[in-house]
């Protein structure tokens, strides 16, 4: 494997990790206002 290839699957990789945490936080901050809207509504 050359450096090249290396940096290109390392890369690669990152970009895949990034969307998946992005996605993690959508996806927590989804659940996060549904709770908020959830107390809001018992509360109100």
């Amino acid at each position: 494997m050359t450096e090249t290839q290396y940096l290109q699957g390392f890369f690669y990789d990152l970009r895949i990790k990034k969307d998946l945490a992005e996605l993690l936080l959508q996806g927590l901050n989804l659940m996060f206002n549904f709770a908020l809207w959830l107390i809001n509504g018992f509360t109100h």
